[in-house]
Parts: structure tokens; sequence; C-alpha cells
């Protein structure tokens, strides 16, 4: 029987830094997490099935912990890395009006950490989203305020 991704992780962790520090692995190569995930997760399905799942750490474990029981063959320490991985690009965002809409639509050219970071105010998230419908991005004009409502105030500046 293979130990489940909880029982790694917490083997793990044991030997990792602070919870508030990358492992020095993800700190040397950010993208890591992101080879494993297509290594292990995107040989089965198509990435979509993540990137609108927005799950936290309890979410993506009992995930993984799923996947690995269906067959997936992930080595102990990439466990790890990918959960810290899917937690920073594919995590949880609060919800709301635009939540479904940015996970349908926005993921599909951006991860969350990207959205994330953008922290714009209202006005500069207005100007974000009228750039993606000048790029093709398809809001309707009721859709583009409900996503500014959301996004101004889930991903404000910070204080």
């Amino acid at each position: 029987m293979k130990p489940t991704l909880a029982i790694g992780v917490l083997a793990i962790a044991a030997m990792l830094p602070s919870a508030n520090a990358r492992s020095e692995s993800t700190q040397l190569d950010p993208d890591r997490g992101l080879d494993i995930m297509n290594r292990s997760c995107t040989s089965c399905h198509e990435i979509r099935a993540i990137e609108i799942q927005a799950l936290d750490s309890d979410g993506w474990i009992a995930t993984l912990n799923r996947m690995i029981d269906n067959g997936a063959e992930i080595e102990t320490i990439d466990q790890l890395i990918l959960l810290d991985y899917l937690v920073r690009n594919h995590g949880p965002v609060p919800d709301g009006a635009g939540k479904e809409l940015l996970l349908n639509r926005c993921t599909i050219c951006h991860n969350l950490s990207r959205v994330r970071a953008h922290r714009g105010t209202r006005v500069l998230w207005e100007d974000a989203l009228q750039a993606m419908r000048n790029e093709g991005a398809f809001l309707t004009d009721s859709e583009y305020a409900i996503m500014v409502d959301y996004l101004s105030e889930s991903f404000g500046p910070q204080d």
C-alpha cells in the first residue's frame, strides 16, 4: 500500500524549513512544481481541470491523495513541491459573484498567482479587463461589471 500524500507531507515537512519558507528545491528551481504537474497530472487529464479548482491546501491534499490512489506516480519529495505549486498557482480565491468568471475565463490565459499579484485599484482593474477584452477575452458588459467589482474588492491594493 502506497503512503498517501498527507502522510508524506507530514514526514517531509519535518525535514523542511518553517512553513513560511519555501523548500530549497523550490527556491532553486521555481518551475519544478510546474514540471511535476505536467509530468504527473496532465498525463491523465487536461490542465483546465486543475486551473478551475482554486483549492486550498487541504483540498489539494485530498485531490492528490485521490489521484495517487488512482495510480498517479509522484515521488514523495515531489508531492510536497507539487502541493506548494498548486496552492500558490491554483489556490483558493475569495467567494463572490465574479469567482466563476475568474476561474472559467481569466485562467484560460493566466494562472491565479498572476491575478493575485496584480493587486490593482478599481481603475487599474477596469483598464486591465478592457485590455483583455481588446485582446479577445469574451466578457459581456454585465460580466465586465461583475469582474471589475469582484477583482477590485478581492484583489485591490493591500494596506
